[in-house]
């Protein structure tokens, strides 16, 4: 784990938990409307990729200024992690310098469940966000919201990057993050 809880919200403009809290709350509204159930849906995605760049950042400089892990994870965009999730499930082909890890990753019940779930609310907000014609009612955006919140308790708990599995999963995230800079 890369630090306590309470320091990282501090720390992180934005903080996962709060997305899903966020989502939360949009979704105990009265009736929400399809815009409602939209953002509701995205927030949900951005909860769980946030918590997973931080995460892959902290592979990148173990034990490193938190801080540093934040300004790290800014460097990571969508298709990079959906491209290490894809490997995790065993739905694309890594790169022969990473297969080693996406075999353990693969091998990992946890890791896949995270991946499975990125890629299952990278497809929903994708349509919430751009496809206009995309039916959204509270249960799309509830379950969504359901499905970040255990996935990003998943990440966050010091189990995932202590374990095998979780650690090569984001490992893999990690190696498709941009170049960083050494010194910052």
């Amino acid at each position: 784990m890369t630090e306590p809880l309470r320091d990282r919200a501090r720390l992180s403009p934005i903080a996962p938990r709060a997305l899903i809290e966020h989502a939360t709350r949009i979704m105990t509204q009265p009736a929400p409307d399809p815009v409602d159930c939209r953002r509701a849906t995205s927030a949900a995605y951005y909860a769980l990729f946030h918590a997973l760049t931080v995460e892959a950042a902290a592979t990148l400089v173990p034990g490193g200024d938190p801080a540093r892990h934040y300004r790290d994870a800014r460097r990571f965009e969508h298709r990079a992690l959906r491209a290490g999730a894809l490997w995790t499930v065993g739905a694309g082909t890594a790169p022969e310098r990473l297969m080693p890890l996406a075999a353990v990753a693969q091998g990992d019940r946890e890791a896949q469940a995270v991946a499975q779930t990125l890629l299952a609310l990278a497809l929903k907000r994708r349509n919430a966000d751009y496809n206009h014609f995309a039916e959204f009612g509270p249960d799309v955006a509830k379950d969504a919201i359901l499905s970040a919140a255990v996935a990003v308790d998943a990440v966050e708990s010091s189990s995932f990057a202590a374990g095998e599995g979780g650690r090569a999963f984001l490992q893999l995230l990690a190696s498709q993050a941009g170049d960083l800079p050494t010194d910052a």
